[in-house]
């Protein structure tokens, strides 16, 4: 087969791509018109879902600042991440002072995993700058149904 029956054949080949594309974006159209009101209500349950998790992640968090309790619910869990507070001016300052800096611009993922990974009287005495802040992150169980079994409904 020669090199122009080759890119012949690719240009068909390319041509029926083109083509079944276009049937199925038809169809996608079609689709989407016939079962408009069925999406509607799924992207409103979606919706629906995402607004009382936030609800129920925000009352666990009360919870959690009120007790203690990192389990306030069978279903729900209090994780406890770190934040970083920090003048990025200073901390350029130091990565350069390091050889951590290679452009203007301070790598702050990099910069990050160094100071979260210092103990933390390292941390305070070289980067006196930098301040750890511990905060709370509910997480809710992907099966709500399985962690609530045997709970009955109030």
């Amino acid at each position: 087969m020669s090199l122009l029956d080759k890119l012949t054949a690719l240009a068909q080949l390319r041509e029926t791509a083109k083509q079944a594309k276009a049937t199925v974006m038809g169809l996608r159209t079609q689709f989407e018109v016939d079962n408009a009101v069925a999406l509607t209500a799924a992207r409103n349950a979606e919706l629906s879902v995402v607004e009382a998790e936030e609800v129920v992640r925000e009352a666990a968090l009360i919870e959690y600042r009120e007790t203690g309790n990192k389990t306030p619910e069978r279903g729900i869990q209090i994780k406890i991440g770190a934040q970083l507070k920090y003048d990025e001016t200073k901390a350029l300052e130091w990565a350069k002072a390091h050889d951590l800096a290679f452009t203007y611009t301070l790598d702050k993922v990099l910069f990050g995993k160094i100071a979260l990974g210092m103990p933390e009287e390292q941390r305070a005495r070289e980067m006196p700058f930098v301040k750890v802040e511990e905060v709370p992150k509910a997480t809710l169980a992907v099966d709500l149904k399985k962690a609530l079994e045997g709970v009955s409904e109030a």
